[in-house]
């Protein structure tokens, strides 16, 4: 570590790993491949809403503007900052112009969803996870189901911890509650195989979120075919 502490490199790793082998089990999803049963992955391609295009293409152009600059030097920081809030003004757009204008309602990925949701739930009794990475997203999705009179549960950055189990025991539990609605907040660590289907409203940048966000659901304990679509 430097002067002020912080961390600049590791060492000694393979000792610290046989000081840790008698104490610490771990499994990753290579060891367990062969226990999970089969997911099939859709992707539904939509078109932008005029609205949409274009606060999708001013972001871009502010963007490409700053991305000129730094051909010839590096960003200050508040460039750099700029810049990133063009491109996720972008991705927004993308979900829905109200993300971006907070005025427009509506969005081809909502409409969408309505279809999913009537086939899937409405009509198919089964049960889904809903992904996205903003929460007025998710805000809109809730609208959405109970308009349909379908039960869910919403988990965001919100959500305090100690309230998270709650909803879980109850989309787990209760035969009405048939949608999990969550941020990328609830992207880690939560069992939800008691759903089928997972629908992601978004592609995150990462890869490793989208996996992750696939593994609520995807994981030992499910037993049944799992179905994943990207609206994009």
């Amino acid at each position: 570590s430097d002067e002020k502490g912080k961390v600049l490199g590791y060492r000694n790793l393979s000792e610290l790993r046989q000081r840790l082998s008698p104490v610490m089990l771990r499994r990753d999803r290579r060891l367990v491949a062969d226990q999970l049963p089969d997911k099939t992955q859709q992707r539904i391609d939509l078109p932008m809403t005029d609205m949409q295009r274009e606060l999708h293409d001013s972001a871009l152009s502010a963007a490409a503007t700053l991305a000129q600059i730094n051909k010839r030097r590096p960003l200050t920081p508040s460039e750099q900052n700029r810049m990133m809030a063009a491109l996720q003004q972008a991705r927004m757009a993308c979900d829905a112009a109200g993300l971006v204008d907070k005025e427009t309602v509506g969005a081809p990925k909502l409409d969408e969803l309505d279809r999913l949701l009537d086939e899937l739930c409405v009509q198919g009794g089964r049960k889904i996870v809903i992904f996205s990475q903003w929460a007025m997203m998710t805000e809109m999705v809730e609208q959405h189901a109970r308009a349909l009179g379908l039960g869910c549960v919403h988990l965001h950055g919100g959500v305090a911890t100690a309230k998270r189990g709650v909803l879980i025991n109850r989309f787990r539990e209760d035969d009405s509650i048939q949608v999990f609605i969550s941020t990328d907040a609830g992207g880690v660590g939560l069992n939800l195989q008691v759903a089928t289907v997972l629908i992601n409203l978004d592609i995150p940048w990462n890869p490793a979120i989208l996996e992750q966000r696939i593994g609520r659901i995807h994981r030992l304990g499910q037993s049944d075919k799992v179905q994943v679509i990207l609206l994009v």
